[in-house]
Formats: C-alpha cells, sequence, structure tokens
C-alpha cells in the first residue's frame, strides 16, 4: 500500500502556486522602522507605580499614553511652546547626514569642542570642565562616555595623552560639518 496520494499533492501543489500568486500581488511597503524610547529617573518611576497600580507592563502603558495622546490630538497641545527635547532631557535625537542620529549630549560637546579648540583645533580642557558647561544631569563621566562614542564614530579625534592628565580632542572634518550647522543654529537664534 503506497502512502503516496497523487491527489492530494496536486491540490496541495495548486494551492502553494495560489498562495504565490497573492503573496506577489500584494503591494509591498517596507516596515515603519522601529523606535525605542527610554524613561529615567522619576518619568520611569511614576510609569511603573501607576503601571504596578493597574496590573500592567509600564512598556504597554506608556505606549498606551502615547497612542492616545497623538490619536486625540493633544499631544501638541500638552507640549505648548517647549521644545520636546529640553523637556525629555536624553530622548532627543537630531539628524546630520553623514553623521547619522546624534544625542543631544553628543551636539552639545560637539559644540564646546569646536568653540574651545585653539589655533589647531584641539580643545585642552578636561571632560568635568566640559561637563560644567552643560546641563546639571551631565557629570565629567558622561562626557567621557560621549567622547568615546564620538571618536569612534569618527567625528572627534582624541589625542594620546600619558597619566591622568586631560586628553585633547579635536573635531575631524566631519565633527566641523556637524559644529558648523551647530554654531549656525546657535547664532541665528
Amino acid at each position: 500500500m503506497s502512502i503516496f496520494n497523487p491527489d492530494f499533492e496536486l491540490r496541495m501543489k495548486a494551492r502553494q502556486q495560489a498562495d504565490a500568486v497573492l503573496v506577489d500581488a500584494r503591494p509591498r511597503q517596507p516596515a515603519p522602522k522601529p523606535l525605542h524610547v527610554a524613561f529615567r529617573g522619576p518619568t520611569a518611576d511614576a510609569l511603573r507605580r501607576v503601571a504596578d497600580a493597574r496590573q500592567e507592563s509600564p512598556q504597554a502603558l506608556a505606549a498606551a499614553i502615547v497612542e492616545r495622546a497623538l490619536r486625540n490630538g493633544t499631544a501638541e497641545e500638552g507640549l505648548g511652546e517647549a521644545r520636546a527635547e529640553q523637556l525629555a532631557g536624553g530622548q532627543g535625537r537630531r539628524p546630520f547626514g553623514e553623521a547619522c542620529d546624534l544625542t543631544l549630549k553628543q551636539c552639545a560637546v560637539i559644540y564646546l569642542v569646536g568653540s574651545h579648540g585653539g589655533a589647531k583645533g584641539w580643545c585642552g580642557w578636561s571632560a568635568a570642565a566640559l561637563a560644567r558647561l552643560m546641563p546639571d544631569t551631565v557629570d565629567g563621566g558622561n562626557v567621557v562616555d560621549v567622547l568615546a562614542a564620538l571618536a569612534r564614530r569618527g567625528l572627534v579625534e582624541r589625542a594620546r595623552q600619558a597619566g591622568r592628565a586631560p586628553r585633547p580632542c579635536r573635531l575631524t572634518e566631519l565633527g566641523f560639518a556637524v559644529y558648523a550647522q551647530l554654531a549656525g543654529e546657535f547664532d541665528d537664534g
């Protein structure tokens, strides 16, 4: 007795061909690029408290709040004249062509290094000194991390330095292009 059923095989092959035609006939739209947001400090704590009280996940709660604000048109109303990047520190990313997206801290460090570079572009300020010129949420350790990230992305060049002395840094050509754009925005307004 054979387990091969020619009628079944033919029906399956016809169904697969029909499915292939249906799949190919549908217009393909690229999936939207995912958006990841991190909440820190008091905002994260408040989301966790409300989510715990509702017995829901904080991620689902945050997504629902944002979705409702966007759908109801209250997102703009809630922000008023304030810039979102200023209200939600650490969240803002700005596109800069070849430099890709930069965080506000990265933009601030690029601006400070570009503004305080000497004759050959080298900024000799320590990370702690640069941090003192930035918002209260930034310390010298953060600036060291930001400088390392910018160096990996080819925006900043860091000098080799022996010991614990501040490591001078300067903008690369790409970093200077970002700085010029930032400086233009700052000078214009």
